[in-house]
């Protein structure tokens, strides 16, 4: 049972005006009820106030103009969020985004500037994020180079973090929870591990780590933002914290044939057949023979 007492946020001169009025009730039955009703409505109010005053951020994945953040900020909108702000880092080709050098910090460092200016112009107010794809990878470089920057909570979907990312490094920068939606069908996440460095099969397999919440649904890489999606799922996370849990089951995870994926060196077999093209199988194994005999 909660009391009055436990409302700091009202001014005490409206405090004890509510308290001398509810005192009138001779019945303490009634007067409880009365308290009771009174702290609900307030609650809720309170809760209503905090939705409209947060903000949720939303980041794209790769060649994509995310026609989906503004479908999501108008669900947003009409759930009552009035600050819903779609970041983009322009259109990032499928080249760029397999070169493991170089082409990422771009993205990266925008986001993180547009995330810092946002957190200045208003300070005290809960930042919240939903990040795709490309846009979880960023979201995670950001959180271990830009400590200052903190999420009161965090929706992933189409992952591609590394499964042995430290959140536990982080954890700091994380009021509230970490959800990180898990396509069964998703093939994405495993190939960009498969064909690239820095990328890892989060968004097919889950974390499966303490702290995080890995919620399975049986659809492919960009399916996360069905209308109905964003309803039964996200909007319950971001308004209140609430993590609806999805029907499917164990064995509707991701395959077998995913996972044999996953584990197999194909971005080490590329690298080695692009290095023969350019310099001979022979001069190859020679410079690999050598660099080994120098190393002795």
């Amino acid at each position: 049972m909660h009391s009055l007492e436990t409302l700091p946020a009202l001014a005490m001169s409206k405090l004890e005006q509510v308290k001398s009025l509810l005192s009138s009730i001779s019945d303490p039955a009634d007067r409880e009820l009365a308290e009771t009703i009174f702290f609900l409505g307030h609650a809720l109010g309170s809760e209503r106030s905090s939705v409209k005053e947060s903000i949720v951020v939303l980041v794209h994945g790769i060649r994509t103009n995310a026609e989906w953040q503004g479908r999501v900020v108008k669900l947003l909108g009409d759930a009552g969020f009035k600050n819903t702000v779609p970041l983009g880092y322009g259109f990032l080709d499928a080249c760029r985004f397999w070169f493991p050098f170089l082409t990422r910090r771009g993205p990266i460092s925008k986001i993180a500037r547009d995330l810092r200016r946002i957190r200045s112009d208003n300070e005290g107010v809960n930042i919240s994020i939903v990040a795709h794809s490309f846009g979880t990878y960023i979201l995670s470089e950001i959180l271990k180079e830009e400590t200052d920057i903190v999420f009161h909570r965090i929706q992933l979907c189409g992952s591609i973090i590394n499964l042995n990312y430290r959140w536990d490094k982080v954890k700091a920068q994380v009021r509230g929870c970490i959800v990180n939606d898990v396509g069964t069908s998703d093939v994405w996440p495993v190939l960009a591990k498969a064909l690239s460095w820095g990328y890892g099969p989060s968004g097919t397999f889950g974390f499966k780590r303490y702290g995080l919440t890995d919620r399975y649904i049986k659809c492919g890489h960009s399916d996360f933002f069905d209308d109905e999606h964003v309803k039964k799922y996200w909007l319950p996370f971001l308004i209140d914290g609430q993590v609806v849990q999805s029907e499917v089951s164990k064995e509707d995870k991701a395959s077998y044939c995913l996972s044999l994926l996953s584990i197999l060196p194909i971005k080490m077999i590329l690298a080695f057949l692009l290095v023969s093209y350019f310099f001979g199988v022979g001069d190859l194994v020679e410079m690999v023979g050598g660099a080994f005999r120098s190393f002795l």
